[in-house]
């Protein structure tokens, strides 16, 4: 079997992509089971597109969400181009994948189905918007916390995003409205000093899913509850087990119903806090890196390393494929031993 892993190159400025490092540890692991992969940069549409015409890889890993576009038109999102050429791949739907990356789309779908989400408003082209989308003067149900509507990873966010009045808020919006063209004003629960932050894993599809949750742990100092991008590259956040079988069980069915919702696929990351007794979600992952720390942190819970998950998520997508009449997608026989014990 063929594979072709299309990667955003790793910015150690930024955070944004994926060091070759792990790919190439990836595509250790996928001959041994007898998956053959290529990794290419996601740069431009027509280099995708003239790459996947010359390999005919019977399924693409994709991290990268887009590429860009020919001169003049807009970027192409790679599972909308893979969804057009009928290549199967690896993850979630193009329609989820902009649903988990949207933070406003994200939180209104969830409103609409009654999930839990803390209460926010939308600011786009210099106006204030409600979830429902009538323009207002001006949030005042402080403390706030802003932040970038379509970024992941944290990216975005420092302590100045935590925002107490209307001085301060205006003064960070206009400040982020220079990078980022629409900004999620989220009421910040962070005041709770007994918050409590989880992340919870998804991997698999249908009854055999696994949806496995970990608590996040804050190593670095901040005068209040936030996770920065620079507290993330500088591992300052810890993922460790659940101890309590109840809250555990309430934090899966929460995600379950999440990723049901906005229809993930082979696997995805859900963020929620605890507050005052109440679970609320934060954001979903639709394409979260791996191998990660807190995913791995996730999986160990059933006593999968960070081997055997990727494994499983590679096992997640070409299932669905397999199982398609008239599909020519076979899988490995090493694939199926690797996961007997989890089956």
């Amino acid at each position: 079997m063929k594979t072709l892993i299309i990667a955003t190159p790793y910015n150690k400025r930024t955070g944004v992509g994926v060091p070759g490092s792990y790919f190439e540890w990836l595509s250790n692991i996928l001959s041994e089971i007898g998956i053959f992969s290529r990794l290419i940069k996601a740069t431009t549409t027509s280099f995708i597109q003239s790459v996947l015409d010359d390999e005919k890889p019977d399924i693409v890993f994709s991290t990268a969400y887009e590429a860009k576009g020919i001169e003049g038109q807009k970027n192409t999102v790679i599972h909308q181009l893979l969804d057009t050429l009928g290549i199967p791949y690896i993850g979630s739907s193009p329609e989820t994948l902009e649903l988990a990356l949207s933070k406003s789309k994200l939180k209104a779908r969830l409103r609409d189905v009654g999930i839990p989400t803390p209460d926010y408003y939308n600011y786009r082209l210099g106006k204030f918007q409600d979830p429902d989308g009538e323009f207002i003067n001006l949030p005042t149900q402080f403390p706030y916390i802003l932040k970038p509507c379509r970024e992941g990873n944290s990216r975005g966010i420092s302590e100045k995003s935590i925002v107490w009045d209307e001085v301060s808020m205006l003064k960070q919006i206009k400040s982020m409205s220079k990078v980022y063209p629409e900004i999620l004003i989220e009421h910040y629960l962070g005041k709770d000093k007994d918050l409590r932050e989880f992340t919870i894993a998804m991997i698999g599809n249908g009854p055999g899913q696994f949806v496995l949750p970990a608590e996040i742990k804050l190593l670095a100092r901040h005068p209040y509850r936030i996770i920065t991008l620079s507290d993330k590259l500088k591992h300052s956040t810890q993922a460790i087990p659940i101890n309590d079988s109840s809250l555990e069980r309430k934090l899966s069915l929460l995600a379950r119903s999440v990723f049901e919702t906005i229809d993930a696929r082979d696997y995805a990351r859900c963020d929620v806090l605890l507050s005052r007794g109440e679970l609320q979600v934060i954001e979903v992952n639709g394409q979260p890196m791996i191998p990660d720390k807190w995913i791995d942190a996730c999986a160990q819970t059933i006593g999968m390393n960070r081997r055997d998950y990727c494994l499983a998520i590679f096992y997640s997508g070409i299932s669905r494929y397999a199982r398609i009449d008239g599909s020519n997608i076979v899988m490995p026989e090493k694939l199926i031993n690797a996961f007997k014990s989890y089956l």
